[in-house]
């Protein structure tokens, strides 16, 4: 029996407790305002959750894919649960995105705290539609020169 449907926290967000032992890759169906000033992007991806990105995962939305959230749908990305995230003095864990779809691996540094700053790698995700259009120009070439 897998019991780990019966430790989802009960929240309208998705969160990293839910990420334990987990690396979705999601789709992003819409990007909506938040609530709060401290959650403004609310992630909607098909799920009953919504993902809501910490400032930093904000900055690295942007670095990739631009500043206007129209241009995010049906791009994908890859999140997972840093067990070292902190929330004050608190280790708490957090969600952060190792791949995204739709780009060419980057790194960028990110504030992780006051004077703490670290760099982090983003890599390319490929995607089905990706690997096809890949695919399908070589399979092309090769039967033409073949006949």
């Amino acid at each position: 029996m897998d019991i780990s449907t019966t430790t989802a926290a009960k929240s309208d967000q998705l969160d990293a407790i839910d990420l334990i032992g987990k690396t979705p890759t999601i789709t992003i169906t819409d990007v909506t305002k938040g609530k709060t000033a401290e959650q403004p992007c609310d992630i909607h991806f098909g799920g009953a959750k919504v993902y809501r990105p910490s400032k930093n995962m904000r900055r690295v939305l942007m670095r990739g894919w631009g500043k206007e959230t129209d241009s995010w749908k049906g791009k994908s990305m890859r999140l997972f649960n840093d067990e070292k995230v902190r929330f004050g003095a608190d280790i708490t864990g957090g969600i952060r995105i190792s791949h995204m779809s739709h780009i060419e691996e980057f790194t960028m540094a990110l504030q992780l705290s006051r004077g703490n700053i670290k760099s982090v790698t983003i890599k390319a995700l490929e995607t089905k539609t990706e690997t096809k259009q890949a695919i399908v120009p070589e399979v092309a070439k090769t039967e033409g020169e073949t006949k």
